[in-house]
């Protein structure tokens, strides 16, 4: 998927949930869906420039760069790489819930309520290391190849959390090491340190993104 497809005055940015779904537009009930991010690419970005402003409404994209039929929905700023949505017409908050795909809508904004904003080059690394032959990932101290990038079960006291096999790093602390294997070209490899979920542990990976493929 090219940066190319999308109009040039904005970045394209995704929105994940605290239990690593990312949102998608579905066309046909023209709402808001919640897929798993196991390699997939997704309809459902915002053109906004980044980081992202306090307070906006934005336009919705699919994954050709075309402007989809939605509802209104209010980006609002959280803290902590957070954004809620909030659609003023309902005036409610955009919500999900782990058992199922679909979105809700709640009157407050809690953890079910609250996403991470991907922008492009980070989404892209989300791709590459969540898709089975898109990246290979390695220690760098001891050359062992990692498992890929996969979200544990839901649990709500380990909220925006991701296992390459048993190291667990947090999303929100490592979004410039997802952007910098976002940016990767095919056959490159690049050094990157992930922080731990642990306070302290940290794990310095090398990636390479492989050839062709498909998504």
């Amino acid at each position: 998927m090219s940066r190319s497809i999308y109009p040039s005055s904005g970045e394209p940015v995704w929105f994940l949930d605290c239990f690593g779904h990312v949102l998608c537009y579905t066309p046909h009930k023209q709402a808001l869906a919640r897929l798993p991010f196991q390699g997939m690419l997704f309809s459902g970005c915002v053109m906004a420039p980044y980081p992202l402003p306090e307070r906006f409404t934005p336009q919705w994209y699919n994954i050709f760069g075309d402007v989809v039929k939605s509802p209104e929905y209010e980006i609002r700023n959280e803290g902590e790489n957070l954004v809620s949505l909030y659609r003023p017409d309902l005036n409610a908050y955009v919500s999900i819930n782990p058992a199922r795909n679909n979105t809700s809508f709640s009157d407050g904004c809690y953890d079910w309520e609250k996403f991470c904003p991907l922008p492009y080059d980070v989404f892209m690394g989300f791709l590459y290391l969540t898709h089975p032959n898109a990246s290979e990932v390695r220690l760098e101290e001891t050359g062992e190849r990692l498992p890929r990038l996969w979200f544990p079960l839901p649990s709500n006291d380990k909220l925006f959390i991701a296992d390459f096999g048993r190291r667990r790093i947090t999303i929100r602390d490592n979004l410039e090491a997802f952007a910098k294997v976002g940016r990767l070209q095919e056959g490159e490899t690049v050094s990157v340190r992930f922080n731990g979920y642990m306070p302290g542990r940290v794990y310095d990976l090398t990636v390479k993104r492989l050839g062709e493929f498909t998504f």
